[in-house]
């Protein structure tokens, strides 16, 4: 309504500013708040100051200063309409006030004419805070909407604003990207030699900017529309804007992007925090909604995930049924006081392309079904899901399927997704009865590169995410992402029931996917538990149908970074293989967890000397967190 409202009274204004208005560059927090705004909104003295100036009164570039030091010059500010880049030609400027959810307001409003397509405008907003110097947030708008806008890459973008120059080698970056929760880093000075990643896969996360000193640091990312967000680096610039594959943006589309810097100064870890906090508080999130929600996060649990001993493994001559029974019993024997298991991918119905056909126990697995396995452990479950099969029992819309479902699909070469939130009332509805507790969506980058209508519309791809965790609340279920980009992780702001998600590649004994100190800043930052996956508790090798010698070398130090990171605790031995003693160095008698109150994460001399600001003895090697 805010934006809508902005857009109605830029469109139909006057022009505030003339063209003889400025002769220097122009501040727009003194713009909008007088030159005196620090006295006149009782600023403290030391707190962090953004501003964006714009260098004349044509608009075409800025700049954007921490404390009054220039960090950053503008790049390309457009937009895509008709096949091609638009032609911008200023047509009027105007200040506005209101209020969001970060409180009271003014905006600096641009429209732009685009001169190749008549009746085509751009809008583009910075809108500062009174009392919250350190926020600014930059608003695209599509007054009439665009078409044929595609550059035919996801990894592209068909807009631009804000923008910045890769020219500043006093500064350097860190950005988050990859496939499990940001566990891809892209780090380095800011000018230009090594290149920060943008698209569909390394796009739309948080991109952090420090000081050589780690003094003070910034983050931009995008504020709404997390999933259709994007960033391009294009040459020696940087652009945010719209998912390079969308094909047409709806008239009175508008998509926010932040930027955030800690109110007193601070390093990387500070910055990230104080944006993570500004993330939740906008939807209205609340920190430490995680750990009360979600039981699995709180007590001991079990893993059959990758890497795990019953890994597609049972127990000889018995079926999955009765080797979990038997591992309840083991760990009954010796002490361990489980509450709840993950079972992955091993146990339900696949089609076409290894998807899910049918989100059931199969028979051959579990013969008495989820309820028997539940009956005979007691455990809670933590229930494994991927994306469904173009065959799938579900969809009522998908060509040559040889079952019809109840529900609307929509689909790429191999895999599917539901597109309403009734399919997810039914699905969770009908699997309420065995301890589901958390609901494990996996594979989420397979269908971010297969179904396109995740990358060639603004709303789908949030669309999915937020009916499905709107109705795992409804269903007291929690949610863990798995290979999720960063775009499906940001949306996570706006979902209590999401919870954790998995911050590394999958175990196997004596690797070293346990260095999860720099993801978990950015899961931590927005109330995500980071998971680590699992680990063997013991250091001797545990045979059977692992290659003679698989062992856990390091399993003091597993066991320590699964209790440091505040995510879930979950072992993975063999029956009778389990070190008692150092699992319940982690937990209570009764199974609880002991945490910390926050993830351990890596420190920022990491950051300032892997970007080439520190010396040679700082950080060159190891981790600390």
């Amino acid at each position: 309504y805010i934006v809508m409202a902005t857009l109605s009274t830029l469109i139909g204004s006057l022009f505030i500013f003339s063209s003889s208005t400025f002769a220097k560059p122009i501040s727009v927090r003194e713009t909008l708040f007088g030159r005196s705004w620090r006295e006149d909104h009782n600023i403290e003295v030391g707190a962090t100051t953004l501003d964006v100036a714009f260098t004349d009164n044509t608009y075409t570039s800025y700049t954007i200063s921490v404390n009054g030091n220039k960090w950053l010059n503008s790049g390309m500010t457009g937009f895509r309409n008709n096949g091609d880049w638009a032609s911008l030609k200023l047509n009027k400027t105007e200040t506005t006030t209101g209020q969001d959810s970060f409180g009271s307001y003014s905006d600096m409003a641009i429209l732009w004419d685009d001169t190749k397509n008549a009746g085509y405008q751009f809008g583009t907003i910075v809108r500062q805070y009174p009392s919250d110097p350190d926020l600014v947030v930059f608003i695209q708008l599509y007054p009439q909407g665009a078409m044929k806008s595609s550059t035919g890459s996801a990894d592209k973008v068909i807009s631009s604003f804000p923008s910045f120059k890769l020219d500043n080698s006093n500064l350097g970056y860190n950005q988050w990207g990859g496939s499990m929760a940001g566990d891809v880093e892209f780090v380095g000075k800011l000018d230009g030699k090594t290149k920060p990643e943008g698209g569909l896969s390394n796009g739309a996360g948080p991109f952090c900017i420090f000081d050589a000193e780690m003094a003070n640091a910034i983050v931009l990312s995008p504020l709404t529309d997390h999933f259709g967000a994007s960033d391009y680096v294009d040459n020696d610039e940087m652009q945010w804007g719209i998912l390079g594959n969308v094909t047409t943006v709806n008239p009175g589309y508008a998509i926010s992007f932040i930027l955030s810097a800690p109110r007193n100064g601070g390093g990387l870890n500070a910055a990230m925090r104080a944006w993570g906090d500004r993330q939740l508080s906008y939807y209205g999130k609340r920190r430490g909604n995680a750990h009360d929600r979600d039981y699995t996060l709180n007590y001991l649990g079990y893993s059959t995930d990758n890497g795990a001993y019953y890994y597609y493994e049972t127990e000889p001559g018995k079926n999955y049924q009765q080797t979990m029974i038997d591992v309840k019993a083991y760990h009954d024997k010796v002490g361990l006081p489980t509450k709840w298991v993950l079972l992955d991918s091993w146990w339900y119905f696949k089609g076409d392309n290894d998807g899910v056909k049918n989100w059931t126990a199969m028979p051959s697995i579990f013969p008495g079904g989820m309820q028997a396995v539940y009956e005979g452990t007691k455990w809670k479950i933590q229930a494994h899901n991927r994306y469904y099969s173009l065959d799938n029992v579900y969809a009522n819309n998908i060509p040559k399927q040889n079952e019809t479902g109840m529900f609307p699909f929509t689909w790429g070469v191999k895999s599917a997704l539901p597109t309403t939130e009734e399919f997810w009332d039914y699905l969770f509805g009908i699997n309420m009865d065995w301890g589901l507790i958390v609901y494990e969506q996996d594979w989420e980058s397979t269908s971010a590169d297969d179904v396109p209508m995740l990358t060639n519309t603004t709303n789908f791809g949030r669309t999915w995410l937020t009916q499905m965790g709107r109705s795992a609340e409804k269903y007291d279920l929690s949610i863990q992402y798995c290979m999720d980009f960063t775009r499906h992780l940001m949306t996570s702001v706006e979902l209590p029931a999401v919870t954790q998600a998995r911050s590394s590649g999958d175990y196997h004994p004596g690797n070293d996917q346990w260095q999860i100190g720099v993801t978990a800043i950015f899961t931590s930052a927005i109330d995500i538990a980071p998971s680590k996956d699992s680990y063997w508790s013991q250091p001797d090798p545990q045979s059977g149908h692992y290659s003679a010698g698989t062992k856990e070398p390091y399993n003091r130090l597993q066991s320590l970074v699964e209790s440091l990171s505040n995510g879930p605790l979950t072992f993975a031995d063999r029956i009778g293989y389990s070190d008692v003693d150092l699992i319940m160095r982690c937990c209570s008698t009764s199974g609880l967890v002991l945490r910390p109150d926050t993830s351990a994460t890596m420190i920022d001399s990491y950051f300032k000397y892997r970007a080439g600001f520190g010396n040679s003895s700082e950080m060159s090697s190891g981790e600390i967190w």
